[in-house]
This record gives C-alpha cells, sequence and structure tokens, in this order.
C-alpha cells in the first residue's frame, strides 16, 4: 500500500458524501419551494375565511330584506349557505395549515444537513489538492504525473484565456455604449436640423449646431474607448481593421452665416452618412462581441471538461 492511498481513499469517501449532500439540497430545494406555495395558499385560504366568517356573522346580526329573501329564499336558508361555505374554508385552511407544519419539520431536518455542504465541499477541495500535490512531487516520471500535469496546463491556459476574452467583450460593451452617445447627439442635430428647415424664426438652428458640437467633443471618448476594444480584440488573437470611427466634418463658419435650405439639406445627408457610419461601426462591435460571448462560452465548457479530467486522474489509485 503506497503512501498516497490514505489520501486517495479519504478523497473518495468525503467524495462520496458530498454527492449524497448534494442529493439532499435538491430534495430541500424542492421542500423550499412547495413551502413557499403553501404559505401564499395559506394566506389566501386565510382571507376567504375571514370574509366567510363575516359574512355569517352580518347573516345572523342583522335582518334581510324581503327583496333578498325573495330572490336567495328565507334566512335560515341563507344561512345555512353561508356556513357550509365557512366551513369548507374552515377545512381548507386547516389542511393547508397542516401541511405547512409537516413541510415545515421536513424542512428544518433537511437545513441540518443542507448546511454541511459547504464544509464537506471545502474538504473535498482540500484533498483534492492534496492529492494533486503529491503526485506532482514524485521523483519519477509517471504517466499519472505527466497526464497531471498536461491537464493542469491547460486548466491555466483556459483560465488566462477566458479572462482576456472577458475583458475584450466588457471593452466592447463600453464602445457601444460611449458610440450611442454620439449617435444620440447626432440624431437630435438632424431633428433640429428638419425644423430648421420648415421655420427659420425659431431657435432651432442654434440648438441643432449644439447638438453636433456635443457630439464632437463626446467623439475622442469614443475613439479612445474603440481603440482599448480594438487593443484587446488583439490580445485574443482579433485583428479587426474595420473599427475605425469616423464623423463627417461640419462647417460651423459656413452653415452659421448662409443658413438657407441648400446648406441645411446638404448638412442633414451629412448628419446622415455620420449616423450610418457610425451605426455601422456599431454593427461590427456587436458582432465581435457575440463571438467573444461564443468564445467565452466554448472556454467554460471547456474548463469544466478539464476540472472532469483532473479529477479522474487524481482519484486513480
Amino acid at each position: 500500500m503506497s503512501k498516497l492511498d490514505p489520501i486517495l481513499q479519504q478523497l473518495r469517501l468525503t467524495l462520496e458524501e458530498y454527492s449524497i449532500l448534494q442529493k439532499t439540497k435538491e430534495h430541500f430545494d424542492i421542500i423550499d419551494g412547495q413551502l413557499a406555495r403553501k404559505h401564499q395558499e395559506r394566506d389566501e385560504l386565510l382571507s376567504r375565511l375571514k370574509k366567510e366568517e363575516k359574512d355569517v356573522d352580518a347573516l345572523e346580526k342583522q335582518g334581510v330584506k324581503t327583496l333578498f329573501y325573495n330572490i336567495l329564499g328565507s334566512k335560515e336558508q341563507q344561512l345555512e349557505k353561508e356556513r357550509q361555505e365557512y366551513l369548507d374554508a374552515s377545512l381548507q385552511y386547516n389542511t393547508c395549515q397542516e401541511s405547512i407544519e409537516l413541510l415545515e419539520f421536513e424542512h428544518e431536518i433537511l437545513q441540518d444537513k443542507v448546511n454541511n455542504i459547504a464544509k464537506t465541499e471545502a474538504k473535498v477541495a482540500k484533498l483534492k489538492q492534496l492529492r494533486v500535490t503529491e503526485i506532482l512531487s514524485q521523483n519519477n516520471a509517471t504517466a499519472l504525473k505527466q497526464e497531471l500535469e498536461r491537464v493542469l496546463d491547460r486548466l491555466d491556459d483556459t483560465v488566462v484565456k477566458r479572462s482576456e476574452h472577458n475583458e475584450a467583450l466588457e471593452a466592447g460593451k463600453r464602445s457601444l455604449n460611449e458610440l450611442e452617445i454620439v449617435v444620440q447627439h447626432l440624431r437630435k442635430a438632424q431633428d433640429w436640423g428638419k425644423w430648421d428647415m420648415v421655420d427659420k424664426r425659431s431657435n432651432s438652428s442654434y440648438l441643432k449646431y449644439g447638438a453636433i458640437d456635443r457630439a464632437r467633443r463626446h467623439l475622442p471618448r469614443a475613439q479612445m474607448e474603440l481603440n482599448r476594444f480594438k487593443k484587446e480584440l488583439l490580445d485574443v488573437g482579433i485583428d479587426n481593421k474595420s473599427l475605425v470611427l469616423q464623423i463627417n466634418e461640419f462647417s460651423g463658419f459656413n452653415t452659421v452665416f448662409f443658413d438657407n435650405i441648400i446648406t441645411d439639406w446638404i448638412l442633414q445627408q451629412k448628419l446622415h452618412k455620420s449616423i450610418s457610419s457610425i451605426q455601422a461601426t456599431g454593427n461590427t462591435i456587436h458582432e465581435s462581441c457575440r463571438y467573444l460571448k461564443d468564445q467565452i462560452v466554448a472556454l467554460d465548457n471547456q474548463y469544466q471538461q478539464l476540472i472532469l479530467a483532473k479529477d479522474e486522474i487524481i482519484l486513480q489509485g
């Protein structure tokens, strides 16, 4: 019997214990859901019970008008009907309460067992690490050691790649947010420009150029986030040269002094072209982000498969 056997044996026993606790947790969650639904049902039944009780009391204490008798029958008949409804509500409420008491009893028993999951999980993790350490500390380059080293290297590589892809995805989201701000300003300018072409006496011209100016002033920040996104894409092996942010130049001097139908129409065309260009860049970012999300899912699946492979190796005798 080798010196590794005690740790391996303890690990296997602890894994069996952990598996039982996981099944217990699944059952606990089912009971927990049933209990929540029963509590809601009891509240509804209690409301109904109080209503039926109030109906009986009202009928016993107050007289009933002739019209009421003619429609529903005698007072005694109506009172009997109300009492039956109250009895039915009372029986349903009591049955529900008994079910809750049974579920709470089972819930309490399972809770004590479920509370040990975290402790057992930590014990499993510690034993796995001990097993890994002892296999790697073997002097001989055994097939088991070499296989474990290969899986651990792939695990480290997967973690790094996952982190890089996630950083790129977050950078892409920030880029999209900044582009949307620029587009919002340009659309406002476009709207004010349309109004300005209709009514030259309004102050829409001032608002139009103000919106354009805000878009231009926000442009460097959007470009900075775009550059960061391109850098993050390069880190994961993607070189997207189409991610270029462009915006048409608007001649503020000429448009302010020669603000007429023709120049307004030209400006509207420039605004439309700029918005289309930025939206095209946004679409490219969206496509890149979808690719990154798919890669992250694939890396997560690969990580789980490697964890299973590692566990199989360390459980070998």
